[in-house]
């Protein structure tokens, strides 16, 4: 669901800039302060000294530089200091203690809370790991119960019960569960999903709050408890996909504007910097309920070659960072990479289902004293899991599992203090399959597509493609519609020399037809070339080129007609340019697809005394004042047109009177690959007279007041009708 207004939306961004400003300004003062609680005996201008622009507005306050304050009116706005002063001293700042301040939502989650709240019907909101979803969950209950409403909190699984009851301990939640009483009088509940769908609750919520909705949200249980609610359906989740990649259904209402983009370009989340140190083979690993079969998995990957591979190429990593979590294939498998890093040195526990909650228990204790660096597991730790201080994820098993690799990635991105960014070390070809990790999640079958095919235009679906590199970017540009598209790299760019792969938006440099990827340490990678000029030959081949042709001479023509009238085309004058532009075209054709007079006469200004066989201003000013010619073809009489239309011999010729003729009504021309393919069906077809018929067939479509541009269906229907095809 999209914000509702542009007024709603900038309401947000304001309340953000103002937050990040003030906390920008109490980091300044205390890097300033002796105690880090209070300045003293210091002047508003000492505390900017040092204070850059682009530390005091961040990019959100320069946009709204008239709706948000100063950096301390902000400071102060959001409760963050105090300032003091007596007689004549400098001001006194002291710096709030904010953990014991009120709570206040941020302004995203204030947002949700107030979009869900009001909203008819059920909710799906969704909001990465680390953005606050319990506590959105709690504002929302209180909403719901202050109304006289009574919640249901469900858990999808055991395991997560106690936590859930934990996060909302100050509601006072009764727990159901097994044989222990509690008050259904109450108007707050904590259930697991499987004790919801089967008991009999001896009340009626208003609401149910369903979190990690994506947990068998499809399965039977959810329907029998959904099936005869009438009342208000409210799911969490980081990722509310099903496994083909689409939104779960059954919600009426989707909140997800605040992505992992915005929640690390915000500062709610550190950014995340992924390398792929270990190549893996995937090929012959079946596919087993939409993901990689685990046993073949297994066979493959836990292996002493392999789990040690992982382990070499990892270990560095984690030596120079604070605690990491090892993603395993099974128990087995996290067992095994548990002790090749013990082996290594490096302090390591694996965590599973097989232990005892004892053992789970100190395991997780150790790990978050800091006793040990690594936990390893069989993704145990994919929900549930909260330790800010962890900083390093290693995936050293493989997916297809969109939601997998999203709930494992987020372990690693709350904040925590002198944390500045996580690390993905992606040892199984994840990245490779999936993309980088804050890639939205998408429909199953776009990547596939995007595994699949070759090139082809989305504008006009030809094949004929090319790279061509511009702004120090690459494009896919159409030979046949030319048609640019930024070629933007799903799985990133990898740093030959650190491994480090970057997004779209790393910094990239053209030089002699390559694209360098320029990494932070300093390598220069190759990631594109534009296509070679043997291979643009083979694109522009005869046929390309004489396709061109036709279509930039009709363009320009038409563009004459629209100026000077159509008797004006066939003189002379007009005939020896058309004859240049052509021999231009043949010479440079990667450079005028697209058919755009614009090209064609920038190519022209470029050479006016080899191109332009008369200059523009003969076009602009000497013409309009010849008197057999009208200036303004919008007031010449339709009938003329039509006249010409119908009287036109040839294809060519017809196509060019049709487009004057609809632009002189004021429509749009027939579309440049609509004309393309038919020309090209023509030239194809074995049938006899088939032009005069798609004459004919064109005509007669003007005549009815049809879509001329169906004309494109109409030969190979021919063909068929015929038993040509």
């Amino acid at each position: 669901m999209k914000l509702k207004t542009k007024q709603q939306k900038a309401k947000i961004q304001i309340a953000e800039a103002i937050r990040q400003d003030a906390l920008l300004f109490v980091d300044r003062l205390k890097a300033l302060s002796k105690d880090g609680i209070t300045v003293e005996g210091i002047n508003q201008i000492d505390i900017m000294a040092g204070f850059t622009h682009s530390e005091a507005y961040n990019s959100l306050s320069a946009h709204y530089q008239n709706k948000v304050p100063t950096p301390t009116a902000c400071a102060i706005n959001q409760g963050l200091i105090d300032i003091s002063r007596e007689g004549n001293k400098p001001y006194s700042y002291k710096i709030i203690d904010t953990q014991n301040k009120k709570f206040e939502l941020r302004p995203y989650q204030a947002d949700i809370v107030e979009r869900a709240s009001k909203a008819n019907g059920s909710v799906l909101i969704e909001l990465p790991t680390g953005g606050g979803k319990s506590v959105i969950a709690k504002e929302i209950i209180k909403h719901e119960t202050d109304g006289g409403g009574i919640a249901l909190i469900v858990a999808p699984k055991l395991t997560l019960l106690d936590q859930l009851a934990n996060t909302f301990a100050e509601l006072h939640p009764q727990i159901i569960h097994g044989a222990k009483d509690y008050d259904s009088s109450h108007n707050v509940f904590v259930s697991t999903l499987q004790t919801a769908h089967k008991r009999k609750l001896g009340f009626t919520p208003t609401m149910i709050l369903i979190d990690e909705t994506h947990y068998g949200f499809t399965g039977k249980m959810i329907k029998q408890l959904l099936d005869s609610f009438k009342g208000k359906v409210v799911g969490l989740s980081a990722t509310p996909y099903d496994k083909q990649g689409k939104p779960l259904e059954g919600f009426k209402t989707h909140l997800n504007n605040y992505n992992m983009d915005y929640m690390i370009a915000n500062g709610y989340l550190v950014p995340i910097i992924s390398y792929q140190p270990v190549k893996v083979d995937l090929k012959g690993i079946r596919t087993t309920a939409g993901d990689y079969n685990i046993q073949d998995l297994e066979q493959k990957f836990n292996t002493i070659e392999s789990v040690m591979q992982v382990v070499d190429a990892t270990k560095q990593k984690i030596i120079d960072r604070k605690q990491a979590l090892v993603f395993c294939i099974t128990i087995k498998h996290a067992e095994a990479m548990a002790k090749a890093y013990n082996d290594a040195g490096i302090k390591s526990l694996a965590i599973h289902s097989q232990l005892n909650n004892e053992a789970k228990a100190e395991a997780m204790a150790a790990f978050k004293s800091g006793a040990i660096k690594v936990l390893t597991n069989a993704d145990m730790l994919t929900t549930g899991f909260d330790h800010p201080p962890t900083d390093t994820i290693i995936l050293a098993r493989a997916t297809k599992s969109q939601n997998l690799y999203k709930q494992m990635v987020g372990r690693v991105l709350r904040l925590a203090p002198n944390k500045t960014e996580a690390v993905l070390l992606d040892c199984a070809g994840v990245i490779t399959s999936l993309g980088l990790p804050t890639a939205p999640i998408k429909p199953k079958q776009e990547y596939e597509a995007i595994e699949a095919k070759a090139p082809i235009c989305s504008e006009c679906g030809s094949k004929r493609v090319y790279r061509k590199l511009k702004d120090n970017r690459a494009y896919k540009v159409c030979a046949e519609c030319g048609h640019h598209e930024e070629i933007e790299n799903q799985s990133g760019y990898e740093c030959a020399e650190c491994g480090r792969v970057h997004g779209n938006d790393a910094h990239f440099e053209a030089d002699h037809g390559k694209l360098y990827l320029i990494c932070e340490c300093g390598h220069y990678t190759v990631v594109s070339e534009a296509t070679s000029h043997d291979e643009l030959q083979a694109i522009f081949d005869k046929r390309m080129i004489e396709t061109l042709k036709r279509r930039i001479s009709a363009a320009y023509c038409t563009e004459l007609i629209n100026k000077f009238g159509i008797d004006f085309i066939y003189r002379d004058e007009v005939k020896r340019q058309l004859e240049a532009i052509n021999i231009l075209i043949g010479q440079r054709p990667e450079d005028v697809t697209g058919g755009t007079t614009e090209k064609i006469i920038a190519l022209m200004e470029e050479d006016p005394n080899k191109w332009r066989l008369f200059p523009k201003w003969y076009e602009d000013k000497l013409l309009p004042e010849s008197s057999c010619i009208a200036p303004n073809t919008g007031k010449q009489n339709i009938k003329d047109f039509e006249e010409a239309f119908y009287n036109a011999k040839g294809f060519d010729n017809t196509i060019d009177r049709l487009n004057a003729l609809l632009q002189a009504k004021g429509q749009q021309p027939l579309k440049q690959w609509v004309i393309d393919k038919t020309m090209q069906q023509l030239i194809d077809s074995p049938l006899k007279g088939i032009e005069l018929m798609t004459i004919k067939r064109l005509r007669n479509l003007y005549s009815r007041g049809k879509d001329c541009n169906s004309i494109d269906t109409f030969i190979p229907y021919v063909e068929e009708d015929r038993g040509v095809r």
